[in-house]
């Protein structure tokens, strides 16, 4: 269904409840709509709801619905479904939702997403109980004693356009500069502009000054169908899925690889559930004609194995440098088109072309996938780290500095509930993590040589894995088993 159809067919719902909606606002609602998790039932059933919580929990009194009305009746919306008791969904089935479709535009809102964390941060005891209490950017400027106050703000930091090596707090009601300083404590391994952080300091209002004590991130979230929850172990009906990252098609010797790897799962009495197949799918960028001649000669070859191609769902994601549907941000690509695997309909029974990133939910576990040049793009946005880290000290590929840095941006991501947290100012709202707060990220890096296929431990749930290139890096693999929420690091011997 095209996007006019859908808002014309939100409108008319609306008008036959007396409601009159903005413009913006039905772009909200249309949003919710096609990427809301779990998905909804119908447009129907989406409507019914939303306007039933508008009406009863909300004061429409001149039934104009604007922007901020809109956010408000999402945001009960969401709040009522994550309380229900999980449902009547078959938790066997596989959804596969993508972060942005052909008809979306990236649009951002920053307030709405910030009050979706504050919300979020408001619950922890410390500040339920009133023992701390989160002040606003506006409070600060509008404070004009000379007497110092103790604060915690809750804020983006970024650079400040208008002077050198100095930074900007950010909430939505306000900006105020402060300066680097000897004296903070650091409460992570690594802090990131473009990430919303804690922050506690001394504010003296006359002189304008913010001295800063302490920067860290807010606690993870706890999630009740964590890894701690579960066997840790793997059982024989445990179901697998199976992902490969930067896959030359243009090399003989992947081609080999590939071949002996399909070969070995399609000899299996249960085959694996799910393939996805990450880009770059070449070693060099190729245009369209010979882009789609490598995928034909990959679904060729999964076609060869019958218990493959009739039974695992085959999920084919853009890398980097691949051709998509559509390029309209450094730092996610639109799906694949069917025009970009000639004769994939006849041959594999099951395959998805999603965006990237992308959103899996499988066996009731939920999992968000990323592939891009992580680590260049993390590392030039750093503000402090405990080894002053910079580009040289990452290439010379010291194990340690590299899992605390990825292990460093994987807390920001989802502390942030933002795919993008920490890489750039726009929080689209498609990238958002809360309606798909992940049990697993998996952050894929295809161009870094220095990131290793590897599950990082941490004290709770969500969990974070990255992965290498496959043709780079001795044919090396992830393999996820959803039920033990388990994952292993895999290779290829040929």
């Amino acid at each position: 269904m095209s996007s006019s159809n859908y808002r014309n067919q939100l409108l008319r719902k609306f008008q036959m409840n007396g409601l009159n909606v903005r413009q913006d606002a039905l772009n909200i609602f249309e949003s919710e709509f096609k990427h809301g998790q779990p998905p909804y039932e119908s447009i129907d059933d989406f409507i019914t709801v939303l306007i039933d919580k508008m009406l009863t929990q909300m004061t429409c009194e001149d039934y104009i619905i604007n922007s901020e009305m809109a956010q408000k009746a999402i945001e009960i919306l969401r709040d009522s479904r994550q309380t229900q008791q999980p449902n009547q969904q078959n938790q066997n089935q596989i959804v596969i939702r993508n972060t942005i479709d052909l008809e979306q535009s990236l649009e951002s809102n920053f307030k709405f997403h910030y009050q979706q964390l504050v919300k979020q941060l408001k619950k922890l005891s410390v500040f339920e109980s009133g023992q701390f209490r989160l002040m606003t950017i506006d409070e600060l400027n509008t404070y004009e004693s000379n007497i110092e106050i103790k604060c915690i703000v809750f804020a983006m930091i970024r650079h400040d356009p208008s002077r050198i090596m100095q930074f900007l707090l950010e909430d939505p009601t306000g900006k105020i500069p402060f300066q680097l300083s000897s004296q903070i404590v650091w409460r992570e391994w690594a802090t990131f502009q473009h990430g919303i952080y804690l922050i506690e300091g001394l504010y003296e209002g006359r002189k304008d000054s913010f001295q800063i004590t302490s920067i860290g991130l807010p606690p993870l979230p706890i999630q009740s169908n964590s890894i701690d929850n579960v066997a840790n172990h793997v059982d024989d009906d445990d179901r697998m899925l199976i992902l490969l990252a930067d896959i030359h098609l243009d090399q003989p010797t992947t081609m080999e690889a590939l071949k002996f790897l399909f070969n070995g799962y399609n000899s299996l009495q249960q085959v694996p559930d799910i393939f996805i197949l990450i880009g770059n799918f070449s070693s060099t960028p190729v245009d369209n004609f010979d882009f789609k001649d490598n995928m034909k000669k990959l679904v060729k070859l999964i076609s060869t194995f019958k218990k493959l191609s009739q039974h695992s769902k085959f999920i084919f994601v853009p890398g980097p440098n691949d051709p998509s549907s559509v390029s309209t941000d450094s730092l996610v690509k639109h799906q694949f088109t069917p025009d970009h695997f000639p004769t994939t309909t006849t041959r594999l029974k099951d395959f998805h072309l999603p965006s990237n990133p992308f959103y899996v939910r499988f066996d009731d576990r939920k999992l968000c996938i990323f592939s891009n040049r992580i680590v260049s793009k993390f590392a030039k946005n750093v503000i402090n780290s405990h080894e002053q880290l910079h580009t040289t000290k990452l290439s010379k590929n010291d194990p340690t500095i590299m899992n605390d840095f990825l292990k460093s941006i994987g807390r920001l991501i989802i502390t942030n509930a933002h795919i993008t947290a920490g890489l750039c100012r726009n929080y689209s709202n498609s990238l958002s993590l809360f309606s798909q707060a992940p049990d697993l990220l998996i952050l894929a890096d295809t161009e870094s040589p220095y990131v290793e296929c590897r599950p990082f431990e941490q004290s709770s749930s969500p969990h974070l894995t990255t992965s290498r290139s496959f043709s780079k890096n001795n044919f090396q693999f992830i393999v996820y088993y959803p039920k033990a929420n388990q994952l292993e690091e895999s290779q290829i011997s040929i």
